[in-house]
């Protein structure tokens, strides 16, 4: 990978990530084998493969939700490894949304800053720039099923923006 910043290298590295699957079967399914990755800070990078590949655990271990079998994955030379997903600066916009059906658009948006402590000012504030920044300016009101897909996948993308995140993970339908 090239970069003309040498320090922009050091954002995001993933160094001999494994991480292996037992089928009920007993045999093994390697998801990820020895990946190596670098990736600088504000680039913007697509994992492309086909299904089963290791695309969404990859992203997962990043976000926390799975564990790695061996391997580090540091974050500003950080190692993100011991921090619960809760407390990484990461946030993710998974496949299927995962929009609270008995929230308000505004409220599902400004979900991760009640959660985070935000005062009610400030988080009008962002939850407004964040559904304005997706083009979803004045459905704060509306619930998810209300909307068509394309604007649930928005609402998605604002919540996981409002939060200013170090790193913004989209694991995209196929």
């Amino acid at each position: 990978m090239y970069s003309s910043d040498s320090q922009s290298t050091d954002f995001l590295k993933i160094k001999h990530a494994i991480r292996h699957f037992n089928t009920p079967e007993g045999s093994v399914v390697k998801a990820l084998d020895d990946i190596n990755l670098s990736i600088g800070r504000n680039e913007f990078i697509t994992l492309l493969g086909p299904s089963g590949c290791g695309k969404t655990t990859l992203l997962n271990i990043i976000a926390g939700f799975e564990r790695l079998d061996s391997g580090k994955i540091l974050l500003d030379n950080d190692s993100l490894l011991e921090q619960p997903p809760h407390h990484r600066p990461v946030n993710t916009v998974f496949q299927s949304y995962a929009l609270f059906p008995h929230l308000s658009v505004g409220d599902n948006v400004g979900y991760g800053l009640d959660v985070a402590g935000v005062a009610k000012k400030e988080r009008n504030q962002r939850v407004s720039a964040a559904l304005d920044m997706v083009g979803l300016s004045g459905v704060e009101k509306r619930r998810p099923s209300q909307l068509s897909g394309g604007q649930q996948q928005r609402v998605a993308l604002a919540r996981a923006i409002v939060n200013r995140p170090k790193i913004l993970l989209l694991d995209e339908r196929s």
